[in-house]
């Protein structure tokens, strides 16, 4: 923490990314004796000092106090003037935040300053942390469940010809599957 040395009076401006704070200097003396009755005890003296924000505050006007972060929002460092917003891919979850953190597999986040990353929907999926997009299943798999990391092959006798499914279709009478992950049934029909 880093303390400006001067002599600050209450209309003193502290600059941007420290508070301005009075810390007594000196305690008022007291009457300790029957000698001392009737004298003035001395007053006690206060000086002033602007204190440097510490990080996961700021203080983004001159003699402004130091204010938390937002969540979504940090400051990594002592003396911060403004927040910063967390990226694409993190989130800062509390106030006072001196770090984001990355967005955890099956999770992201879309927007810069985000407090709480989102869960992927059912029939998308993220294996990586801290991106900033979920990807679709593919022609063939599926995801029935959200924050997935990964997704599912449709079962042999099962298919699914489009992208982003929650289930594979059994096939038809008449028509099979023999492999996972099958994007169409074949006709059983001999030629």
């Amino acid at each position: 923490m880093r303390v400006l040395a001067v002599s600050y009076t209450s209309s003193t401006l502290c600059p941007s990314g420290y508070e301005y704070q009075e810390v007594a200097s000196t305690r008022p003396t007291a009457n300790t004796s029957v000698s001392q009755c009737g004298s003035v005890a001395a007053p006690s003296t206060s000086k002033a000092q602007c204190i440097e924000c510490q990080p996961g505050f700021f203080s983004g006007a001159p003699s402004s106090a130091c204010v938390a972060c937002k969540p979504g929002n940090y400051t990594g460092q002592s003396g911060a003037t403004a927040p910063t917003p967390c990226p694409l891919g993190y989130e800062a979850r509390t106030a006072s935040a001196t770090a984001c953190s990355a967005c955890i597999a099956g999770h992201y986040s879309a927007r810069h300053g985000t407090a709480n990353c989102s869960t992927c929907s059912a029939g998308f999926y993220q294996a990586d942390e801290g991106q900033s997009t979920c990807a679709q299943c593919a022609s063939g798999t599926y995801q029935n469940a959200t924050g997935a990391t990964g997704c599912l092959q449709c079962d042999a006798g099962s298919y699914q010809p489009g992208p982003n499914a929650t289930a594979c279709i059994l096939c038809e009478r008449g028509t099979y599957s023999s492999a996972p992950g099958a994007t169409q049934c074949r006709s059983c029909r001999v030629r």
